[in-house]
């Protein structure tokens, strides 16, 4: 189990799945993100009244902790049995159905239901290949604001170019992860 760390639902624990595919994102981690989203003088975003996507949600934790600090909504996607059923299990804990949406479907293709996201977070298997692709996908899918904040948490020794068409807003890595925060143009 990991905590959620701020919010209305600070100190409250939710479920990881038992696979070990599923690398939940640390309270480090998280803290170091939504202090970056706050504080940086490149990132203009304030996570109260917005809509989230949570790519590749795993436990749900990064959406759950952006719910409990005061956004609209978060749609969580995955394709793992096993973290659709955690992600719902820890939405009834924390009686946030209203808030959110759960969709089991591969996160390379977007779906046309979604509309109207302020901020995606990204955080694919360390070893996936086809990660620019999940980019672009998204991003021309018209699901996702043109002012939207894109967040990647990444293996930091994966090397990825950004297309030209984007902004690369912030960057920090914490031991071998790497986060980055990026905009389209």
């Amino acid at each position: 189990m990991i905590k959620i760390i701020a919010g209305k639902h600070k100190n409250k624990s939710i479920y990881t799945p038992k696979n070990l595919n599923t690398r939940p994102t640390s309270a480090r981690l998280k803290e170091t993100i939504f202090s970056m989203l706050k504080h940086s003088n490149n990132i203009k975003l304030n996570i109260e009244n917005i809509n989230v996507l949570d790519l590749f949600a795993g436990s749900g934790a990064f959406g759950l902790e952006c719910i409990s600090r005061g956004c609209n909504s978060c749609v969580f996607i995955d394709n793992n049995n096993e973290a659709i059923n955690t992600i719902n299990k820890n939405i009834r804990k924390l009686k946030e159905e209203e808030n959110c949406k759960v969709v089991k479907n591969n996160a390379v293709k977007p779906l046309k239901s979604i509309s109207n996201i302020n901020l995606c977070f990204i955080d694919p298997p360390y070893k996936i290949n086809n990660l620019i692709k999940v980019i672009d996908n998204w991003v021309s899918s018209g699901c996702i604001d043109e002012e939207a904040i894109y967040i990647l948490e990444k293996n930091s020794s994966n090397n990825i170019q950004l297309a030209k068409r984007f902004e690369l807003l912030d960057s920090r890595k914490q031991g071998i992860t790497e986060i980055i925060f990026f905009k389209k143009l």
